[in-house]
């Protein structure tokens, strides 16, 4: 900041806690700015974000500018694009047929500020999270949203992130309770957001009708999958449990039936798996699926150069046998 020469004014704000949505409303009433180009903390940003942003938006007239992002691990390496599909713009229809996509990821965002002008504040008794549903739904209903395939950043990946708390798991039951769970909760704001925009005259009535037609309809297909991988959960006389959002990398109820002693858990969360071969044990799910699967002598003779891969795999699993034998013992 200090050795740039063009016009520019800087301002630092620090909440005294974190707001989670509510810090989206604070940032608004400081903002100043015409457009809004938000940029995630633990992600790395292109130099040329800025103005790629800024010539779509003056090119194609919408209210909303997204783009094609870059994953990477929490150490840095690339995992690869985060969405394949070419430029293409998302209108309100789109998001109320097919929900979220990776199209509209939070750390992509960028926005007109009538997002907020016209609709307000983000009500937080709505939603708790997930700005990347309320937040393009409110755009796409406005002058729609324009989506760039060249990527404008590094997307960080990590086990920790709010997004992925609860969801790395290998049961496909406990996945689709989360995030099935999540999409009706900010679809039930989207069908609120629908009726503010039809009551503002932001759009027709008929168009209201039709949007919230398609949004209940979506309503009702989560429902179906939770109420069907709830039931499934129930039969093996599993119920959902809660989890702070800073628990970890990994905790215990992230991966049921495992069998992990303390010792185990340890080595997980403070010994370093997640940066030990980032590639292949980026995430709970995938540490599961590996100490799971194979033996890692198996690994080692299918991947002899990853050394490190399957020492790791070699550790986890011994740990994971000391683990159950010492349950049957007790």
């Amino acid at each position: 900041v200090g050795a740039y020469e063009g016009p520019h004014t800087v301002i630092i704000g620090r909440n005294e806690k974190n707001l989670s949505m509510a810090n989206f409303n604070v940032m608004m009433e400081k903002a100043s700015g015409e457009y809004i180009i938000t940029a995630h903390d633990d992600d790395i940003q292109y130099p040329q974000r800025v103005s790629m942003i800024m010539e779509a938006f003056e090119k194609h007239d919408v209210s909303m500018v997204t783009s094609n992002a870059v994953k990477i691990t929490a150490e840095g390496d690339v995992i690869g694009p985060s969405c394949k599909t070419g430029d293409c713009f998302i209108s309100a229809e789109d998001f109320a047929e097919n929900g979220w996509t990776d199209h509209v990821r939070g750390p992509v965002l960028s926005w007109h500020r009538n997002v907020f002008d016209k609709f307000g504040p983000i009500d937080t008794d709505g939603t708790a999270r997930a700005s990347d549903w309320v937040i393009p739904y409110r755009a796409a209903l406005l002058k729609g949203i324009y989506y760039m395939k060249e990527p404008t950043l590094q997307l960080r990946m990590h086990a920790s992130s709010r997004g992925s708390i609860g969801r790395n798991t290998d049961d496909r039951d406990i996945f689709n309770v989360e995030n099935s769970s999540e999409s009706m909760t900010q679809m039930i704001y989207a069908l609120r957001t629908t009726a503010d925009a039809q009551r503002l005259g932001l759009i027709k009535a008929e168009r209201g009708k039709a949007l919230g037609l398609s949004i209940r309809n979506y309503i009702v297909e989560e429902c179906k999958l939770v109420a069907v991988a709830r039931n499934r959960l129930h039969m093996r006389k599993m119920r959902m449990t809660w989890i702070p959002h800073a628990a970890g990398d990994l905790v215990a109820s992230d991966v049921p039936n495992l069998g992990l002693s303390e010792s185990s858990l340890e080595i997980f969360t403070n010994g370093g798996v997640m940066r030990t071969f980032p590639r292949k044990l980026s995430s709970r799910e995938k540490i599961v699926r590996a100490v799971q699967g194979r033996p890692w002598y198996v690994a080692a003779l299918l991947n002899p150069f990853h050394v490190r891969y399957w020492w790791t795999l070699r550790m986890l699993q011994k740990q994971l046998l000391v683990s159950k034998s010492s349950k049957k013992v007790r």
